[in-house]
């Protein structure tokens, strides 16, 4: 009984003392990338940064999109809107560029991009709506998200141009397991 007592209390402490350990590193910027959109590992969050093409960045779905993905089993539970995590993405596209997006892909101000094809149907067989096909020349203060990495990536081209207000920063590779190879 005394040793089902102290393994009991060791448990506690061994699960309180992650919870604070991954409480601290929330709040001290790093985030852990746990899918294939971009290379998994640790990420220093820069809330500060500025924004541009090519830019690896954290962003928050709208209300409807997340609770969707969430409940999909795409994303996890998370701080934003519809309590789901963040997305990291790369930034294709910015205020001013032009995308071509049809079943075959994304045309970038007319160069083609590729492993941007869309997928219709998720990895359990799932039925997946692309977004609009047709021309986007995006507006001021909004991007076009996309993985450079997995071609089953969940962005832009299923959940159209996104705000810049939605996101939550630049992330940077601290520590990644793999250093970006695409995956299919």
């Amino acid at each position: 009984m005394r040793a089902r007592r102290r393994d009991l209390l060791l448990l506690t402490g061994v699960l309180g003392a992650l919870g604070a350990l991954a409480a601290g590193v929330q709040t001290s910027g790093l985030r852990w990338q746990h899918t294939e959109s971009l290379p998994r590992g640790l990420y220093w969050l820069d809330r500060d940064a500025q924004i541009g093409r090519g830019s690896i960045a954290l962003w928050c779905l709208d209300e409807a999109r997340g609770r969707w993905a969430r409940e999909r089993g795409y994303l996890t539970r998370g701080k934003c809107p519809g309590e789901v995590e963040a997305l990291g993405k790369v930034v294709l596209a910015l205020a001013g560029d032009t995308i071509d997006w049809s079943p075959s892909g994304i045309r970038l101000n007319g160069l083609p991009v590729a492993r941007t094809t869309p997928m219709l149907r998720d990895r359990t067989g799932r039925a997946l709506e692309p977004f609009a096909y047709r021309r986007y020349v995006l507006a001021t203060s909004t991007a076009w998200l996309f993985s450079p990495y997995s071609v089953r990536s969940l962005d832009s081209r299923y959940f159209g141009p996104q705000p810049i207000s939605r996101s939550l920063g630049v992330v940077r590779p601290f520590w990644t397991a793999n250093r970006g190879q695409p995956s299919r």
